[in-house]
This record gives structure tokens, C-alpha cells and sequence, in this order.
């Protein structure tokens, strides 16, 4: 109580100035927040207006133009573009593959795709039953759901929806060859979860039986940049870092390879320049 009185006297004594320094720390936080947040909507209506007006989310074009359009692009025009848009926007399995690859910048996801993933993947299981695939997206959708909510109610209501989709998924390709899809999806949730959960251990599980079936597979190289990095972050955290560093420069060459800009590539890159003694 005294220390508090003392205090008191003291910001009494030279009450205008210390209501200065007050007002001039003020002017500068507000400064910093009405900067930070004129800087983040300028680049958000830049990035609308390059989508919206320009070259949208997706592009479409004829086999071989990657290889040859730049030399002969009008050999590689899409005549029926105009019904192949319809077919698409009324293709719910198109529609669910575009809102997860909205989704999939974790660190500045589309507006909404959480939301899309979730509506798409429940009409895509309506007509598919118990499709492992299907509910694999939904536990996708419910776990950016989780990520981007800002009410914990409903963080916790979807972290613990999404663990049960992806179990379920998971149990119904078990053996099967698309296992390998569910469980790097499910391993990539459960290594981001608080230790609260419990789910650490079938993360390492997961992880390890992705690597394991990976024998180079097309499909399956991109996803294993980020799937080496957490290997990577496994075996460090159990002391193994000759090997850990091992995983991450498997990391970092996919990254290189598919010009994938990947985060989890690049902090890979930062890892074996700290352990590169």
C-alpha cells in the first residue's frame, strides 16, 4: 500500500508532464495501428483487384502450353471455355478442390474458403457416402475453421470435429492407397495442436507413415516438403539432429525442385544454416 501511495504522489506531483509523455506514447501506438492497418488494406484491395480484375484464383489451359505457349499461345486457346466455366462452378468436386486451394495460403487464407471447404465437402459426401476423401476435406475445413475463429467456443467445438472426421477418414482407408493422403492431412492438424490434446504421438505416427510410403511418388512429392521439415522438427525434438538435418535438406531440395515457395521449405533453409556445424 505504500509503494502504491508513493506512486500515486509521485504522478501528481508533475501531473502535465507526465500527461504528456502519456498523450506522445498514445499519438505514437495510434500512429503505428492507423499505419499497420492502411499498409494490410492496401495490399488486401491490391490482391482483390489483381483476382477480381485480372487473372482470378485459377487458370485454365490446354495440355502442352506450359511447354510451348510462350512460343505458339494461340495454338493452345480453350474454345468452350465458356460451358467448361459452367461445368466447373456446378461440379462440386471442382468447387470443393478450388475452396481448399483458397484455403491453402495458412497464413493468409482466402476470406471465407474454411466456410466453402465445409459446404462443398458435405454435398460432396451426400453423394458419396462415407467418402474418405470427402470427409478428410471436411476435418480440413473444420480445423481452418478453428484456426481463423476468434471465439474459443468455437475453436473448441471444431478442433474436436475435425479430430473425429479425420479418425473416422482415416479408418476407412486403412490398407487402402490413398491412406497416405489422410493421414499427412490428419499429422499436419495434430502437430499444430496445443499438448492439451494429447495428439503429438499419432502426429510422429502419421508423419512416419507418409515417409514411409513415399518411394518419389509425382503426386506425393510436393506434399512432403512440408511433411520432411516436421520430420525434421520430430527427430530434434528426440535428440536426433544428424538426421534431422537430413529431412530438411530433403525439404528444402523439393521446395527448390517445384518452386513451391513453401514456408515450411524456407524455415528448413533457416534450420540447416543453424545446425550447419
Amino acid at each position: 500500500m505504500m509503494y502504491f501511495t508513493i506512486s500515486l504522489r509521485n504522478i501528481t506531483k508533475n501531473i502535465r508532464k507526465n500527461m504528456l509523455t502519456l498523450l506522445m506514447i498514445s499519438f505514437g501506438m495510434i500512429s503505428l495501428y492507423v499505419y499497420s492497418g492502411s499498409n494490410t488494406q492496401m495490399f488486401k484491395q491490391f490482391k482483390d483487384m489483381v483476382i477480381h480484375k485480372q487473372y482470378g484464383h485459377f487458370q485454365l489451359h490446354a495440355k502442352g502450353f506450359d511447354e510451348f505457349g510462350r512460343k505458339d499461345p494461340y495454338d493452345y486457346l480453350i474454345n468452350n471455355y465458356t460451358d467448361l466455366a459452367i461445368e466447373l462452378m456446378e461440379n462440386d468436386n471442382a468447387n470443393l478442390a478450388m475452396a481448399t486451394a483458397l484455403s491453402s495460403p495458412m497464413d493468409n487464407p482466402e476470406d471465407g474458403a474454411s466456410d466453402k471447404i465445409i459446404e462443398y465437402s458435405k454435398k460432396f459426401e451426400k453423394k458419396e457416402k462415407d467418402n474418405p476423401i470427402a470427409m478428410t476435406y471436411y476435418g480440413l475445413g473444420c480445423s481452418l475453421v478453428s484456426r481463423d475463429s476468434k471465439n474459443p467456443f468455437v475453436k473448441m467445438m471444431n478442433v474436436k470435429k475435425a479430430i473425429s472426421i479425420f479418425d473416422k477418414a482415416a479408418s476407412l482407408l486403412e490398407n487402402q492407397p490413398r491412406e497416405w493422403f489422410v493421414r499427412y492431412m490428419r499429422a499436419n492438424f495434430y502437430i499444430n495442436l496445443p499438448e492439451t490434446f494429447k495428439k503429438r504421438d499419432a502426429a510422429e505416427e502419421d508423419f512416419a507413415f507418409v515417409h514411409a510410403y513415399y518411394t518419389g511418388q509425382n503426386e506425393m512429392e510436393g506434399y512432403m516438403c512440408n511433411g520432411y521439415y516436421n520430420l525434421g522438427e520430430i527427430e530434434k525434438s528426440r535428440g536426433n539432429i544428424d538426421l534431422a538435418v537430413q529431412y530438411w535438406k530433403e525439404s528444402v531440395v523439393i521446395n527448390q525442385k517445384l518452386n513451391l515457395n513453401s514456408k515450411e521449405g524456407e524455415k528448413a533453409a533457416k534450420r540447416l544454416e543453424l545446425f550447419k556445424d
